[in-house]
C-alpha cells in the first residue's frame, strides 16, 4: 500500500475526516454558546462585500415598511372605533365591524400556533440540521407577524360588543400589542441578522422571541378566563394541589342559602356572581342560580360565561 511519510494513505483519510467532524462539532458547540447565525458558520458563507450588498437589505426594509403600515392602520382602527376609558364602546359599531370581530377566536390561533412552532425550530436550529430549518423559521415570521396584527384587528372589533370584565381586557388587549410588535420585531431582526451576519442581532432576536413567547402565554391566560371565567383552570384542581397553592374559593364567599330573591347576597362583581350561582347549581338550587344571574346588569349578561350558564340552568 502506498505511504506518504510513512502513514498509510487509508489512515491518512481516516484522519482527515475525524479531524471535518471534529470541526464540525466544535463549531455547532461554539454556535450555542454564541448565538451565532447559521450564515456565518457554514463555509459558503457571504463574503463582507456580498454581505453588503443592497439586495440583501430588501427583506430588512420590506419587514420595516409593512410593520409600519400595519401598526398605523391599527391605530386608525382604535381611532375610529373608540373604547371608553372603561373599554366599553363610545357608539354603537356597524354590524359588519360585530360580524368580522366574530372570527376573532378563529384568527387568534394562527400566529399563537406559528409563535410556537418557530420557538420549536429555534431550539432545533442549534443542531447540525439548522441551516434546513433556518429557511422555515423566516417564512413563519413572515406569517405570523401580519396574523397578530389580524388578530388585535379583530378582537378589538369584538370588544365593542361590550359586556367583557375590564379587569382582563385591558391586560388581555395591553399584551396583545405586546405580543405584535414583539413579532414584527422578531420578523425585523431575523431580516437584519440576514443582510448582516453578526451573532449579536442573533442574540437580539432570541431574546425578542423569548419576550414574545412570555406575553403570548400570559395573554392566552387572560382571553382564556374572559371566556371560560377566571375559574377555568383550578375549578378542578385537585384538592392537595389546591392547598399547595393557597387557591381561595372561588368568589371568596359562601355560597347562598335561601330560594327567595329577596335575601339573595349581592355579588360586588360579575366573577363573585358567577361563582356564587355555579355553587348554588351544585347544590341543586338551579332557582337561586338563575335569580343571582339575572341581577347582573344586562351588559354583563352578555358575557361568553355567564350566557353558557344561563343555558345550562334553562335545561335543568
Amino acid at each position: 500500500m502506498a505511504c506518504n511519510n510513512g502513514m498509510p494513505l487509508r489512515n491518512q483519510s481516516s484522519t482527515q475526516v475525524d479531524g471535518m467532524h471534529h470541526e464540525a462539532r466544535r463549531k455547532a458547540f461554539y454556535s450555542i454558546f454564541t448565538a451565532q447565525s447559521p450564515l456565518t458558520m457554514e463555509p459558503n458563507a457571504p463574503s463582507a462585500a456580498e454581505s453588503h450588498a443592497p439586495g440583501r437589505y430588501r427583506g430588512v426594509g420590506a419587514s420595516l415598511i409593512l410593520g409600519t403600515v400595519i401598526l398605523l392602520g391599527l391605530s386608525a382602527l382604535f381611532q375610529i372605533l373608540p373604547l371608553n376609558e372603561k373599554l366599553r364602546p363610545v357608539h354603537e359599531p356597524p354590524q359588519w365591524v360585530k360580524f368580522t370581530g366574530r372570527f376573532h377566536p378563529l384568527v387568534l390561533h394562527l400566529p399563537v400556533g406559528l409563535l410556537g412552532f418557530i420557538a420549536l425550530l429555534e431550539v432545533g436550529t442549534f443542531a447540525a440540521f439548522r441551516r434546513t430549518l433556518t429557511p422555515a423559521v423566516t417564512a413563519a415570521l413572515w406569517i405570523a407577524a401580519p396574523a397578530a396584527a389580524g388578530a388585535v384587528a379583530t378582537g378589538w372589533m369584538l370588544a365593542l360588543e361590550g359586556g367583557f370584565a375590564e379587569h382582563l381586557l385591558r391586560p388581555h388587549f395591553q399584551l396583545a400589542l405586546a405580543i405584535t410588535a414583539g413579532s414584527w420585531a422578531c420578523l425585523a431582526l431575523d431580516q437584519i441578522g440576514r443582510a448582516i451576519p453578526n451573532r449579536h442581532w442573533r442574540i437580539a432576536y432570541r431574546m425578542a422571541l423569548l419576550a414574545t413567547i412570555g406575553a403570548l402565554g400570559i395573554g392566552a391566560h387572560c382571553g382564556g378566563s374572559m371566556t371560560h371565567g377566571e375559574t377555568w383552570l383550578t375549578e378542578y384542581l385537585p384538592q392537595g394541589l389546591k392547598t399547595f397553592f393557597v387557591l381561595p374559593t372561588p368568589g371568596g364567599v359562601s355560597s347562598p342559602v335561601s330560594s327567595t330573591p329577596a335575601t339573595l347576597p349581592q355579588p360586588k362583581d360579575t366573577t363573585e356572581a358567577i361563582a356564587l350561582a355555579r355553587q348554588s347549581q351544585r347544590d341543586g338550587r338551579a332557582k337561586d342560580a338563575m335569580a343571582l344571574l339575572k341581577q347582573l346588569p344586562e351588559g354583563e349578561r352578555r358575557l361568553p360565561e355567564v350566557r353558557q350558564l344561563i343555558e345550562r340552568l334553562d335545561k335543568e
